[in-house]
């Protein structure tokens, strides 16, 4: 198809030119290094190297030394002028309710409806229920705030007893050990 010499001419003429344009950029990544106003000034006891690494040198492990220090004596203070503040009402005030002890006392099947409840309720059933991390939450919630026999945040809407899809029957199968 060519001649030889013109494609050997032609190969020469790109590398020739992908050699200018490399080194064009690289001409113009340092003219546009050293005309940057936000240069580091270069010091004896600079941690910048030539080629743009750190020295790890002595100097710089006792500096380390000394951060660490004054950053453990700033925790040491922080947590001397610490305040621990107790509310009224304890956070495990629901974790009083055992909840393996109520569904050992009952026997009733889950969707069986044992408890009386309103056809029509106002809140949502299931956005109550997702309100509460899970369904031994919601057990113990709905137990602490009367149910089975009163429901008012509608977690029960079938009666049975259960709040949400709250499964006694991993508690039934406990075995209980005779005093």
């Amino acid at each position: 198809m060519f001649p030889k010499p013109i494609v050997c001419l032609i190969f020469f003429h790109l590398i020739a030119l992908l050699v200018a344009c490399q080194t064009y950029e690289k001409d113009s990544t340092l003219q546009s290094t050293t005309g940057n106003t936000l240069d580091v000034p270069r010091t004896n006891d600079s941690l910048l190297e030539e080629n743009g690494r750190l020295d790890l040198s002595l100097e710089t492990l006792e500096q380390q030394s000394k951060d660490k220090a004054e950053a453990a004596k700033k925790l040491a203070t922080a947590r001397e002028q610490r305040v621990v503040v107790e509310t009224e009402d304890s956070p495990q005030k629901e974790a009083l309710v055992n909840i393996a002890s109520f569904a050992r006392s009952t026997v009733n099947k889950i969707g069986q409806s044992v408890y009386t409840r309103p056809s029509y309720h106002a809140l949502n059933h299931w956005t109550e229920c997702a309100i509460l991390s899970n369904d031994d939450n919601a057990q113990r919630f709905f137990l602490n705030n009367g149910g089975p026999k009163m429901d008012p945040k509608n977690l029960d809407p079938d009666g049975d007893g259960f709040a949400c899809t709250w499964d006694p029957s991993i508690y039934r199968q406990l075995a209980i050990p005779e005093d």
